[in-house]
């Protein structure tokens, strides 16, 4: 096994995502390291020496697995680093935990503030007396979303697609859920709010 092949097992051993993409950016790595290779054979550098160098500039294999895992998160779509068995099942578990939070935290809003009806009240402000309750129990649920999928998979974007489910279930309801489109774009915008700052927070971490 040559120096490039050590290299390159190495990087494979310590990338989190599925066979397929594991190999993909396996064969990436591979053609920059030649390209790098072939730079230094062509400034008079042995073989096995102008390997050595190519690693030492391209960086340790456990510093680019861990750059390509940041470059791939924070994104909505894409190549994931994460096995896509793990993020689709992160997905539904905060979905169905945003679903039962949101629900719990109306309910707890129409017990204490709207005994007597006040959401029906014309002319109130975003529609409604107390309306901002439900601003707030939304968005509080968009931001739970995500502060959960970074802890689960470090995708907190992923929380976007939590929030469009349940808005989408939302809004099919009835007709009078039609009301609730403040407050699912409430949801929408404090989600990517937090994933945004949780994102930038982890990229500032990490070494250039």
């Amino acid at each position: 096994m040559d120096t490039l092949d050590a290299y390159l097992d190495e990087l494979a051993s310590h990338l989190d995502c599925d066979p397929l993409r594991r190999d993909e950016i396996r064969l990436e790595v591979h053609a920059h390291l030649r390209e790098m290779v072939e730079q230094r054979r062509a400034e008079g550098l042995p073989t096995d020496q102008a390997e050595q160098a190519a690693i030492t500039a391209f960086g340790t294999a456990e510093r680019v697995a861990r750059r390509l895992a940041t470059a791939n998160r924070g994104l909505l779509f894409g190549a994931a680093m994460v096995p896509p068995g793990r993020r689709v099942g992160a997905i539904v578990l905060t979905w169905a935990a945003s679903a039962v939070m949101l629900v719990g935290f109306n309910a707890l809003v129409r017990a204490e503030f709207l005994p007597h009806g006040a959401h029906a009240v014309p002319h109130a402000p975003w529609g409604y007396e107390y309306g901002w309750l439900f601003w707030l129990t939304h968005g509080t649920c968009g931001g739970l979303a995500a502060l959960l999928l970074w802890a689960i998979t470090r995708r907190p974007w992923d929380a976007i697609i939590v929030c469009v489910g349940i808005d989408a279930l939302a809004l099919a309801w009835g007709p009078t859920h039609q009301n609730l489109l403040p407050e699912a774009g409430c949801m929408l915008a404090t989600a990517a709010l937090v994933a945004a700052l949780l994102d930038r927070a982890h990229r500032r971490q990490l070494p250039a």
